[in-house]
């Protein structure tokens, strides 16, 4: 098992989004999952695992957060 912590970003298209996940991509410690309503449009697409994902469907949601686990959401 990783030991890794895994983040979720909600809003990954946006720019508070984008300014998060390039933050997180610098840190070698973190497993980052990026999520957004339709297609990624962050510059960059390495780096980080990006699943689409509507935050008002709450069972995207809750199949998002049982697939990542993750230890930390920052929405």
């Amino acid at each position: 098992m990783s030991s890794k912590k895994r983040v979720l970003v909600t809003g990954s298209n946006g720019l508070l989004g984008q300014k998060l996940t390039d933050l997180y991509l610098g840190l070698e410690d973190i497993e980052l999952f990026a999520t957004a309503r339709g297609k990624n449009r962050h510059p960059k697409s390495e780096g980080f695992t990006y699943l689409e994902m509507d935050i008002t469907s709450e069972s995207t949601v809750n199949k998002v957060v049982s697939t990542v686990q993750p230890h930390t959401i920052i929405h």
